[in-house]
Order: C-alpha cells, then sequence, then structure tokens
C-alpha cells in the first residue's frame, strides 16, 4: 500500500462519525490534497469551545464563514458577532468562479452556490434590527467517542455564499425583508439586568437601616420613660411595671 493510500485509509478511519456531521474540506498529504479524505467535524461535539488561529488573509474569516453556512443547512442557528459585516455575504449566493471549482474538484464533492437566511441585528445606531443589550490547519478535536480526531492540514471547501460584503443597497434590503424589523425595531427604555439588581440591593439596604432606626428609636424610647419614672417614684421601677 503506498503512502497516500494509507493517509487516505487514515483520515477515513479517524473521521469516521455514525451521526450526523459538517464537510469542511478535503486532507492534505504534504502540498498534495487527497481527494475524498474528507474532514468532518460532528454536530454532537460543535457544543464546545474552538479557536479558529491564523496570520492576516490566512482565511479565518472565510473558515467561520463555512461553519455557519454548514450549521445552517442543518437547521442549526448561528449567532455572528460581525463588527466589519465581512460576514454579510451570507444573505447572497456565491458568483462562482473557475477557482472555486478546481477547488472542489480536488476536494471530492461539487461546489454549489446558495444563500443563507440572515437577520442583521444592530445594538448600535448602525444599520440592522435595533437590540439592546447591555484556519488552515483543524484540530484535533474530539469524536463522539471521546477520541481525538487526526491533525491534518486541510483544503477547505469554498463559501456557498459570498464572499465579500453586501452594498449598502443590499444591506438595507436583507434588514427590510427582515422578520423580526417590525417586532424588535423600536427604542426600548428596559432596565438592564445590571440596574435591576441594584434597585433590589437599594430596598434591601433601605429595609435594613429603617429596621436599625425603630429599634434605636424602641430604646430611646425606653430611656426617657425610665428617667421619668425615677423622676416621679424615685427610683426604678422594674421594667415590667414601667408605665408605657
Amino acid at each position: 500500500m503506498s503512502q497516500k493510500e494509507e493517509f487516505f485509509e487514515y483520515i477515513n478511519a479517524g473521521y469516521k462519525t455514525k451521526g450526523d456531521y459538517i464537510e469542511l474540506g478535503a486532507a492534505m498529504l504534504g502540498e498534495e490534497t487527497i481527494t475524498n479524505a474528507i474532514v468532518k467535524i460532528p454536530l454532537k461535539t460543535l457544543n464546545r469551545h474552538g479557536l479558529i488561529a491564523g496570520a492576516t488573509g490566512t482565511g479565518k474569516t472565510k473558515t467561520l464563514q463555512v461553519f455557519a453556512e454548514n450549521l445552517s443547512e442543518k437547521g442549526i442557528p448561528v449567532l455572528l458577532m460581525d463588527i466589519k459585516g465581512d460576514l454579510s455575504g451570507l444573505a447572497k449566493a456565491s458568483p462562482g468562479h473557475p477557482k472555486i471549482d478546481e477547488r472542489h474538484e480536488k476536494i471530492g464533492f461539487p461546489f454549489n452556490a446558495k444563500k443563507f437566511p440572515v437577520e442583521i441585528l444592530s445594538i448600535s445606531e448602525q444599520d440592522g434590527t435595533k437590540m439592546r443589550a447591555t484556519v488552515s490547519e483543524f484540530g484535533p478535536v474530539l469524536n463522539e467517542k471521546g477520541i481525538p480526531t487526526p491533525l491534518v492540514r486541510t483544503m477547505l471547501r469554498a463559501p456557498m455564499s459570498r464572499m465579500d460584503i453586501l452594498t449598502e443597497q443590499e444591506l438595507h434590503t436583507v434588514i427590510h425583508n427582515s422578520r423580526l424589523l417590525h417586532k424588535y425595531n423600536q427604542d426600548l427604555d428596559r432596565e438592564s439586568a445590571y440596574e435591576m439588581l441594584n434597585n433590589k440591593i437599594e430596598k434591601i439596604n433601605l429595609a435594613e437601616k429603617e429596621a436599625i432606626r425603630a429599634i434605636e428609636e424602641k430604646k430611646r424610647i425606653r430611656k426617657i420613660r425610665r428617667r421619668r419614672n425615677q423622676n416621679n417614684w424615685g427610683g426604678e421601677l422594674p421594667l415590667e411595671h414601667a408605665p408605657k
């Protein structure tokens, strides 16, 4: 068995999964992409923390775009914090390119351009439905049995949606067609959790102060009564006989 065949068997065995999964691309042996040696991530493992690291221009954002697309296809909603709008292209299908077709031929499955349902939310004055609110290498990850998958360089599949930022007109169209716009796009003046907690603490502190004042006031009144009792009787009566 050649080195390439051994590598192919190693990847297929290492990324074998019984449950549903997403496909990231094909494993690479050196500089060669091994067709159909698909790198997969089981869906049940995607509730863990992860890190996509790399220098500028290495494809971190596009990797995140591929993740979001694949999860959306599986019916799993994704919340993306996209400050610059780099991922807004998810709302439009990719125009395609010969380089993309060439890449997918090497990976082993065809490229299908597709747009995805997008809701653009905003917690600032930027466009969007207003909401108020206070990798070139992957792995290893654990499969569903808790076993680390092979650490391998991967030829990443191309995003099915557009890889550029939406134009201003396209952005306004997406926002206007939002299902959440009429429900949430309004100014709210609700208390934040921090404000609500502070109000509760202030009420508790105020109640404690009032209780302390009441106790001190009772002590003061008792002292006054004792003094009056001494003046009237020439001595201090037992407390139970003191005038109330």
